[in-house]
């Protein structure tokens, strides 16, 4: 009758040997010992160089940076806890608030050449680029920064709530610094670009802050005032800065402001010259108490007799607040 040997269906399952050519197995070890190196350069990169590379140029700048930690990130350098503030020349003195970054990534930019950064400060995000060709370029923004925040109030003295957003885009072309060096840097005193600035329900609910007045350093205790909500654009050229909207109305505060910014090489002496004009509410005044009695000594609008003038003129560093024209 035949075989009587039964034959199965399933087949056997047979190990599959792989056969690599000499060209693959090159291939492959030129790739991994490529990735080692670049893996073994990651994390033995003198990342404390870098610290004192952008602590340098900070300095050049005007400009105070402290880091807590620096190390490897994804694709470039982390670093966390931040400090930013004006550099200080007596080293007696009281050091300034810093703005504090909580945590910022850097990375490599092809387009245009240099860095890209994103990070975490006030609860909300900064990110931007830097870098250039024949000058320098910076495009910064800054999302949903809380003014509740109590890095705020340790940099500007006040008390607030409610968020601030902007964006900055600035191109600096290379000039030569005066001086026997005649080393060449991006001169902001003839940068290009524009700045939009917006805040969202901002409240004071209290805090002090000196102002000068007539040249007269004067602190001054804030009561509750709501600023509400404010939109700002500022357009630069050469330099020369040119207020195209500032205009803000909250419950208790009306105000809008004219006028020029004329940058320098260093952001502290940047000139001011600005008309600014102010309609403060019944209730409003009558808690601001002293405040509100300054406001009396400011000329009324000749357009709207309803709005105070006032002027603000010098450094940026170092304003001075007079009654308007």
């Amino acid at each position: 009758m035949g075989d009587d040997r039964y034959v199965s269906d399933e087949t056997v399952a047979m190990p599959i040997k792989l056969k690599f050519g000499r060209g693959q197995k090159i291939a492959g070890y030129v790739a991994f010992s490529v990735f080692a190196f670049v893996f073994c350069f990651w994390l033995s990169f003198p990342y404390d160089a870098v610290r004192q590379r952008i602590v340098s140029d900070a300095s050049a700048q005007g400009i105070r940076v402290q880091m807590g930690w620096i190390g490897p990130g994804f694709l470039g350098v982390s670093a966390s806890n931040v400090r930013i503030s004006k550099k200080i020349e007596d080293l007696d003195a009281n050091p300034p608030a810093a703005f504090l970054i909580k945590s910022v990534a850097i990375r490599p930019s092809l387009f245009p050449p240099g860095v890209a950064f994103g990070g975490s400060a006030m609860g909300g995000n900064i990110s931007g680029r830097m870098g250039g060709f024949s000058g320098t370029s910076i495009r910064l923004d800054f999302n949903g920064l809380n003014t509740s925040d109590p890095n705020f109030k340790e940099v500007t003295g006040v008390d607030a709530s409610g968020k601030i957003s902007g964006h900055l885009s600035l191109d600096m072309p290379t000039s030569t610094i005066p001086g026997p060096s005649k080393s060449k840097e991006a001169d902001l005193s003839q940068a290009n670009g524009a700045l939009s600035l917006k805040l969202d329900r901002v409240v004071v609910n209290g805090g002090t802050i000196t102002v000068p007045v007539m040249g007269q350093l004067m602190p001054v205790a804030l009561e509750k005032l709501s600023i509400g909500d404010l939109e700002a654009r500022v357009k630069f050229e050469k330099g020369q800065g040119r207020i195209e909207k500032f205009q803000g109305k909250g419950d208790d505060l009306e105000l809008l402001a004219s006028g020029t910014i004329k940058l320098a090489r260093q952001v502290d002496y940047a000139e001011s010259n600005i008309d600014v004009k102010l309609k403060v509410e019944p209730d409003a005044q009558k808690r601001l108490g002293a405040m509100a009695m300054g406001l009396t000594f400011l000329p009324a609008d000749k357009e709207n007799p309803e709005f105070r003038t006032a002027k603000i003129t010098g450094f940026l560093a170092r304003p001075n607040f007079s009654p308007g024209r």
